[in-house]
């Protein structure tokens, strides 16, 4: 995990489950879905300059899968012409079924507001979407240390 992913996860992660429990649509729902509201709730934050958030409304999905498969996911900072260093991105592996499938597990047949159960599931999978973020092209002189990757300790997750 990203160095300020754990920190905006472990600052951010109330604001995500509150979310996540007052919806009544996430059972029907698609991993972009959760891609723009996990990095809405987790990395973009009131205290910032409107260019240092992500721009949610143009997440950009690339699936080359078929039944299964992984979903990459490119999110530009919140400006005209982003450059390639402005971008973050994620990726979701997908099944089938809801055997081999996180968010199809997690999804009930039902509509309505997601149980406990399934808001930590859904917890989980926003997890692993921002565990799994990157800063393309962290090198050289635009190396930035926030976005070097830090083991995640025990206590990083409040129940």
């Amino acid at each position: 995990m990203l160095k300020i992913m754990k920190e905006l996860w472990d600052k951010n992660q109330d604001k995500l489950r509150t979310e996540l429990s007052s919806r009544d649509d996430l059972n029907e729902c698609s991993y972009v879905d959760l891609v723009k509201i996990a990095f809405d709730k987790i990395y973009n934050d009131d205290s910032r300059l409107d260019n240092e958030n992500l721009f949610i409304d143009r997440v950009h999905e690339i699936d080359d899968g078929d039944y299964q498969g992984t979903l990459i996911y490119l999110i530009p900072f919140n400006s005209y012409q982003p450059d390639p260093e402005d971008y973050r991105m994620t990726f979701a592996w997908y099944g089938s079924c809801s055997g081999c499938d996180a968010l199809q597990s997690a999804q009930s047949w039902g509509d309505g507001k997601l149980t406990e159960q399934q808001v930590k599931d859904f917890m989980s999978i926003c997890k692993d979407l921002i565990c799994n973020a990157i800063k393309p092209y962290n090198y050289g002189w635009r190396h930035d240390d926030r976005f070097d990757v830090v083991e995640e300790g025990d206590n990083s997750e409040q129940e």
